[in-house]
């Protein structure tokens, strides 16, 4: 029998959460004032985000099944884990995670977090399975990755001021990037399922266009952004330095291979306009 790995079913996790922390500190008073209740948010938003990432491999397994390469990414399809289990350890998280949300005391964050959860597995599952529909899986990936946790950090916190929103508009460019890169690697994959993906719609040229386009808007946002009167550049540099080397260090991508490099030009062109702005 074979060793179960459960670290390899909740892949993606890690990035994630430090996301959620990254956000949650955005606002240390509230985090100084309510101690508790701040760190059962968290761990709310964190299982949530678990138990969507988990749902999505339990519906995926059957497909990734088609192609070895992909079973190897999916611990249920290579038969590691059960489906019977991972439904069981989804289940389990989900309600751990409405209770903990509910201990905070916050009910509009309780109900935005349920809302959020459902989201999240209509992402994945029956009757929407919104991965499966054109256009309509670039619109719900953000709410299910990178955004999503982060938005549900401000929702506690209740801070939408300048740096937390424009960040979040900057997860979003890079969640809806992320779903075509991996839309675009997992073509062959995805018409062998019968998944009917943006990218099956559009064709892969088209999609590597739109990959692009969605590259230089996020250098165009760093750069934007960071000019904007009420930001303070070197918070909102910082601010997206550690975003991004969470993402590239912790990141479970395996998408294009240039993803990282170009991360990096990202990176140097907002850094080398908040130098310019000094002066």
């Amino acid at each position: 029998m074979k060793k179960t790995r459960f670290h390899r079913l909740f892949g993606g996790f890690y990035e994630q959460y430090l996301i959620i922390v990254i956000f949650m500190a955005i606002t240390p008073q509230v985090f100084h004032d309510r101690m508790l209740e701040s760190i059962l948010a968290i761990t709310a938003i964190a299982l949530g985000t678990l138990a969507d990432i988990t749902i999505n491999r339990v519906y995926d397994a059957d497909d990734d099944a088609i192609e070895e390469w992909k079973s190897k990414t999916n611990p249920i399809s290579n038969g590691e884990i059960g489906k019977d289990l991972s439904w069981m350890v989804c289940v389990n998280i989900y309600f751990i995670s409405i209770i903990l949300s509910l201990l905070t005391g916050d009910i509009i964050f309780s109900f935005a977090l349920v809302v959020r959860n459902l989201i999240g597995f209509l992402y994945s599952g029956p009757p929407i399975r919104a991965k499966s529909s054109p256009f309509i899986d670039m619109l719900f990936h953000p709410v299910l990755i990178d955004a999503g946790p982060a938005f549900m950090a401000l929702m506690y916190t209740r801070n939408f001021t300048t740096l937390p929103v424009y960040l979040l508009g900057f997860l979003v460019l890079n969640s809806l990037f992320t779903q075509i890169s991996q839309e675009i690697r997992d073509l062959s994959v995805d018409r062998k399922a019968g998944l009917d993906t943006t990218v099956q719609r559009i064709g892969r040229k088209k999609a590597q266009a739109l990959q692009r386009l969605l590259l230089v808007s996020m250098g165009l946002y760093v750069v934007v952004a960071g000019l904007q009167n009420s930001m303070n550049y070197i918070t909102w540099a910082a601010a997206i330095a550690i975003v991004y080397i969470t993402k590239n260090i912790l990141g479970d991508y395996r998408v294009m291979h240039k993803t990282r490099r170009n991360s990096v030009a990202i990176m140097l062109i907002g850094a080398l306009v908040q130098v310019i702005r000094i002066f």
